[in-house]
């Protein structure tokens, strides 16, 4: 569990056709991070960077129309709980069990995922759909 535990970074997220075997981007600018406890509970939140800008005039959520919220919230997902990794006919596996999330049809739903580890040059895999890249703390003095 020490190779998973920490803060990852989401690098792509590809689909993969059934019918073509081509892949295409899930999301034209990824924005996401996966954080990992040693006590076994896990957070994502995932969107689209062109979502995620602030809007230009600062009003917060409460103060905005269903239609404006919906075209924001439509492309996050957010969701935490404990999770364990198993092996499944010879391939890792992570499974979270939901107990909080953006969507409340995700609660008390098991989030299965297949898991490798593999350093890659690019971080692009056209085979996987989720690539994250574990983001490495730089260790900062206060003078």
């Amino acid at each position: 569990m020490d190779q998973l535990t920490g803060v990852w970074k989401l690098v792509s997220f590809t689909l993969k056709s059934t019918t073509t075997n081509d892949s295409v981007p899930a999301i034209s600018h990824p924005l996401g991070r996966l954080i990992f406890t040693a006590e076994g509970y896990m957070n994502a939140s995932v969107t689209d960077a062109d979502a995620a800008k602030p809007l230009p005039d600062n009003k917060l959520f409460s103060h905005r129309g269903v239609d404006e919220l919906a075209s924001i919230v439509r492309l996050f997902t957010s969701y935490s709980g404990r999770f364990k990794v198993y092996e499944e006919g010879g391939q890792r596996m992570l499974s979270t069990d939901v107990n909080i999330a953006l969507d409340p049809g995700m609660i008390n739903k098991p989030q299965v995922r297949k898991v490798s580890f593999e350093r890659r040059e690019n971080g692009q895999d056209a085979e996987a759909n989720w690539v994250w890249g574990k983001v490495e703390l730089v260790a900062q003095s206060v003078l």
